[in-house]
């Protein structure tokens, strides 16, 4: 494997000079799900007492002597002493006896992000986990553009709780890796050694940006739930999250858009029964779908072409496109089955990256379609 040793020493390098508001970290659920819709609040400057992130023999002494090397081969480190470690396909989750977590994480864009992109993968990162919670604030927010590194702080509830994050963001081509400690703000404050094992923690961490663009597209995901509670999927991290009600067929859409905004999805759930309470659900959707598709997906040209159609188990996979608007798309199909009701999901993107979108669209549609 071509490892990069010590490939992130100018994060390292950035964290020793750069003041660090003095705070704490952030809750420890792999797949986090939404609850409402995320809403960035305008915080006021960070008045915390500022600190020096810096590493000494001790906090070197409190990591493993033994490296962790990610089953992707994209990252390894050393981890601190007596933490426990929980390894899932494109992430890590490194937790200490008090329930703090050191995080590490990679995602493969497809292609290199522009820089206006990967501040939107930030952001929307940010907004999601954090940012939609009443009383989150963020408390720093630092930048090194050469080297595409961003640090973020920030402090949020939990349950009644105040917790603290620290995310560092650095983007190698079409790589990014994204590093975090987080858990209670009082366990962190009263234990001023945490900052300096993170520290240590993080000059142990090398990378390999080829093993990382070997990885399937935006697999690092989150657990979506539909808004009617129905569902379950894997969602890409890094889209930008928003919920919209409507009127019509279905009573809410919940879309994620991509950060360089050339791939969309769209979960239309929260069926009407009342108005629209066919028994048919599955040809009466096939119909809605391809009129809703002609109708807003083509420009108003009607040229949308259903190139395929796969009907199993109740659910129907479509795959269509659109010359007008240059589009490339599927649409998924769930009729109403016990408890649950109809659900829609369309995924599209411009036809100029079928390459980049076509497989994470599908994967994401199959792990429904076939289950």
């Amino acid at each position: 494997m071509n490892k990069k040793p010590k490939a992130l020493f100018t994060f390292l390098s950035l964290l020793l000079i750069i003041n660090l508001a003095c705070a704490s970290l952030a809750s420890a659920t792999a797949t986090p799900i939404p609850t409402n819709t995320p809403k960035p609040t305008n915080t006021s400057a960070p008045t915390a007492t500022p600190i020096t992130l810096f590493v000494d023999g001790t906090a070197e002494d409190a990591l493993e002597e033994t490296i962790f090397e990610h089953v992707t081969g994209a990252f390894e480190f050393n981890a601190p002493k007596g933490w426990t470690i929980e390894e899932y396909d494109n992430d890590v989750y490194i937790e200490s006896p008090e329930s703090v977590f050191f995080y590490v994480a990679v995602t493969n864009t497809g292609y290199e992000l522009s820089a206006d992109e990967y501040e939107r993968f930030i952001q929307n990162s940010e907004d999601f986990f954090y940012g939609y919670r009443d009383g989150f604030q963020e408390t720093l927010r630092e930048a090194n553009e050469s080297i595409s590194l961003k640090l973020i702080e920030k402090t949020y509830p939990v349950d009644g709780e105040t917790y603290f994050a620290r995310s560092i963001y650095q983007k190698f081509g079409q790589a990014i890796f994204i590093v975090e400690m987080f858990g209670s703000q009082n366990d962190i404050l009263s234990n001023p050694s945490y900052d300096q094992i993170f520290s240590a923690f993080f000059q142990s961490l090398t990378v390999d940006s080829g093993a990382a663009t070997s990885l399937p597209v935006y697999a690092l995901s989150w657990t979506f739930q539909t808004a009617d509670q129905a569902y379950t999927f894997q969602a890409p991290q890094g889209w930008k999250y928003d919920y919209i009600e409507i009127n019509g067929v279905f009573k809410s859409v919940e879309e994620l858009i991509s950060p360089d905004e050339h791939a969309v999805m769209q979960v239309f759930s929260s069926f009407d029964t009342v108005n629209y309470g066919a028994d048919d659900h599955l040809n009466y959707l096939e119909g809605y779908t391809e009129r809703l598709l002609k109708s807003d997906y083509s420009g108003n040209s009607n040229d949308t072409q259903i190139l395929n159609k796969d009907t199993k188990n109740g659910k129907m996979l479509l795959q269509w496109k659109s010359n007008t608007t240059s589009i490339n798309g599927y649409a998924l199909i769930i009729e109403a089955k016990d408890s649950s009701e109809p659900l829609l999901i369309l995924i599209f993107w411009d036809q100029p990256f079928d390459e980049i979108y076509n497989q994470p669209a599908l994967d994401i549609l199959n792990s429904l379609f076939l289950n």
